[in-house]
């Protein structure tokens, strides 16, 4: 369904992850959002998430932000369909951090 990359680009900022998820291109991008409810549960078990800005699902749906607080701080997720990835924003490097060791661990890592 999807994993976390382990290595960004050094210049890549330090509070987003990114994760690679697979895309059928002939359909609706609904995907990325079967994704981040996956990541969402994940989350929960060990965070307090809240929604804030969730928009409702539109077919092919790309730069699309999603957003959320956990733990009391800015958590944000949004997709690029033609890189099938999903990033992963906080205002924390901290938590940022926290938050891509734990999911990598859960669910694997993309080399």
């Amino acid at each position: 369904m999807y994993k976390v990359t382990r290595r960004e680009s050094p210049k890549f900022p330090k509070n987003i992850f990114s994760i690679w998820y697979e895309v059928d291109f002939d359909g609706d991008n609904h995907e990325w959002r079967d994704c981040v409810d996956d990541i969402l549960k994940r989350f929960r078990k060990s965070h307090t998430i809240t929604p804030v800005n969730v928009p409702k699902f539109e077919p092919l749906e790309d730069f699309v932000e999603l957003t959320y607080k956990i733990d009391n701080q800015d958590l944000v997720l949004s997709s690029d369909f033609l890189l099938y990835t999903i990033y992963v924003t906080t205002n924390s490097i901290e938590l940022t951090q926290k938050l891509c060791i734990e999911l990598g661990n859960q669910v694997g890592w993309e080399e």
